[in-house]
């Protein structure tokens, strides 16, 4: 896909993956999307960024629990590029840690 058409793709999904976080994890996170860049942020001050990488069209994740990675887009789904693990449930998992 050409780059303003990724963009757009990358930032409407980062708005509603920022409304499933505000969602669902409200009580222990805060949550702030800027310019691409999606920090939430634990009761405990541990920080996750999602941001996208325009040249390469991927999604980035900076998580205190599993590190960095990248993921790109399958066409279904964001699919990590070394593993090919599927980034949602990754991020949620680690989310839900916090919830326990």
């Amino acid at each position: 896909m050409n780059e303003a058409t990724f963009v757009r793709f990358v930032t409407d999904y980062l708005d509603t993956l920022l409304e499933k976080i505000e969602t669902s994890y409200w009580s222990v996170v805060e949550s702030e999307l800027s310019e691409g860049v999606l920090k939430i942020q634990t009761e405990t001050n541990e920080v996750f960024i999602i941001n996208r990488n325009i040249p390469r069209q991927e999604l980035w994740l900076s998580s205190p629990f599993s590190g960095g990675a990248h993921f790109s887009f399958s066409g279904k789904e964001w699919l990590n590029t070394r593993t090919k693990e599927s980034f949602e449930p990754l991020l949620f998992k680690e989310l839900d840690q916090l919830t326990l």
